[in-house]
């Protein structure tokens, strides 16, 4: 069955220069950075990448990066605005991924902890990979970003304090013997002049 929504995503033709060059910067993007409250309701379009996704069922939640900034994005099936195909594809793009999105900015009753922009988040309208990442990535970014173990970053500051700690005691250490190797000399000193 053909998905009356095919229009609202799938891959972008490439942009190449044989295309009218009056149209390569027509379209103007948003920026994640100066996504707010503010434009609570308001249609933006951005060019991100797909930093993480978690697709379940008849719904969707995304992660979008540009440069340091993210944002949340979600998807729920709704007749005539989401179709299951259209999570199915989402589903499909691999992270890291560059693609356009058309979403309404959204006020969120709690922020999101996982996100740059913490008090909004985006209802996708429409999706379009731009640039497909490779298969294999040398890592990904969520392995970039995890915590180290606690206590193994527990004991590097319980060892820096200590060595922080020697240091202090060596350069007492020194000063005295400095100050009795000075009052050494000048004793040496007044008996010679004597």
């Amino acid at each position: 069955m053909e998905d009356p929504l095919k229009d609202k995503y799938g891959i972008s033709p490439f942009i190449q220069s044989a295309t009218e060059p009056s149209h390569r910067f027509q379209v103007k993007f948003n920026k994640i950075s100066e996504i707010n409250q503010e434009l609570d309701g308001q249609t933006v379009k951005l060019r991100v990448r797909l930093q993480n996704s978690r697709i379940k069922g008849k719904s969707g939640f995304l992660v979008l990066r540009e440069g340091c900034f993210t944002i949340q994005a979600c998807l729920f099936v709704e007749e005539g605005k989401i179709s299951k195909q259209m999570i199915d594809f989402v589903n499909s793009i691999r992270l890291e991924s560059y693609i356009d999105v058309t979403a309404v900015v959204k006020k969120v009753p709690k922020p999101i902890d996982s996100c740059t922009q913490k008090d909004v988040e985006l209802a996708v309208e429409t999706i379009f990979v731009v640039v497909s990442a490779p298969k294999v990535l040398p890592f990904q970014m969520a392995d970039a970003l995890r915590k180290v173990n606690p206590e193994l970053e527990e004991d590097d500051y319980q060892q820096k304090k200590k060595d922080e700690e020697k240091k202090e005691e060596n350069k007492e250490e020194e000063k005295k013997d400095e100050k009795d190797d000075k009052k050494k000399k000048k004793k040496e000193k007044k008996e010679k002049q004597q």
